[in-house]
């Protein structure tokens, strides 16, 4: 009984190490879900902050969904009304960047990461996107490190 109970606070450790990447680890996950148009995975790195304003775009949308229909086809992006109504904060993501507009630019970008320096609660990363270097910025949310600036979409 005794061993059964070291193997599955052993087994919760390092299953526990997975569940929360570093900040470093988070960044490297948002740029490749950016550069393969995975909405949901670049949602997760993002706080309650960003996603929260996300969300409010896309409730606007929503609100006027041909209007909205209409501007997404200006920037090649083909979606009808009724797809609109039914978006949510991931399925806008996916649509932006899985457009021929915004999807060709992200899958040719080069990127690097750099240092990462973590003072408390939150966390600096240092990025090259094509030459120029940035610093992401993150918090810890619920125990999770995420992306609260420097990470602009738009």
């Amino acid at each position: 009984m005794k061993k059964l109970l070291i193997i599955t606070a052993i087994v919760a450790m390092i299953a526990g190490c997975g569940a929360a990447p570093g900040p470093k680890a988070t960044v490297e996950k948002a740029f490749n879900a950016l550069k393969t148009g995975d909405g949901k995975a670049l949602i997760e790195c993002m706080s309650a902050e960003q996603v929260a304003e996300l969300n409010t775009s896309v409730e606007e949308m929503k609100a006027n969904p041909e209007e909205s229909a209409e501007m997404m086809a200006f920037i090649g992006i083909t979606v009808t009304a009724e797809e609109i109504s039914n978006l949510d904060a991931a399925g806008f993501v996916t649509l932006l960047f899985q457009s021929e507009m915004f999807g060709a630019e992200f899958a040719e970008m080069e990127v690097t990461f750099g240092a990462e320096r973590i003072e408390g609660e939150e966390a600096f990363v240092e990025v090259t996107v094509d030459g120029e270097t940035e610093e992401v910025k993150l918090v810890k949310e619920d125990g999770r490190w995420v992306i609260a600036e420097g990470f602009d979409m738009m």
